[in-house]
């Protein structure tokens, strides 16, 4: 949204300083529009890499520990810059500053899925988050499919009933 701000702010102030005139008003719009594009020139351009997610593992019950692993391996023959992939986890999102990555290299980081509650918490997909310093412009790539984590309910062991032939209470129906 703030972007897409300055870029409406620079158009409507180009578009008033040619109206009428306005020279402070057409350096404003100059400014807007310039550092616009210098943040999209930033966001833009290909990243070859191979991302994998786990879980480890699959099925838990509520409370017991369940981690995750993220694996980031970088395809390209130039090293790689820092960069921010965003993985959801559950109702929230894991954020891993990937530091920066020789060519053919491999970066591992755990994380923990919070078991708190039962149910199905979905893991995923990992994306990666291009954007300029200012936060003008976000660009995002998915590089992964969803994984299910089982959190089952805890069970509680009965004692067991008696052997041999039980009385109907109700009688013979």
């Amino acid at each position: 949204p703030l972007g897409w701000t300055v870029l409406f702010l620079g158009i409507a102030a180009w578009i008033v300083a040619a109206t009428w005139g306005w020279t402070e008003l057409a350096m404003v719009a100059v400014g807007c529009l310039v550092l616009f594009v210098l943040c999209l020139l930033l966001a833009i351009g290909r990243t070859k890499l191979a991302i994998t997610t786990e879980v480890d593992p699959a099925r838990v019950t509520v409370g017991d520990p369940a981690t995750g692993r993220i694996a980031v391996t970088n395809l390209s023959v130039r090293s790689l810059l820092p960069l921010l992939i965003e993985l959801p986890v559950g109702r929230t999102a894991a954020r891993f500053i990937l530091p920066p990555l020789a060519a053919g290299k491999v970066h591992e980081e755990l994380f923990v899925v919070p078991t708190q509650r039962r149910g199905v918490i979905e893991v995923g997909p990992a994306t990666t988050v291009h954007g300029d310093p200012l936060g003008l412009v976000r660009r995002t790539v998915e590089w992964t499919d969803r994984t299910e984590l089982f959190v089952h309910p805890l069970t509680t062991p009965l004692e067991p009933l008696g052997a041999g032939l039980l009385r109907d209470l109700e009688g013979q129906t």
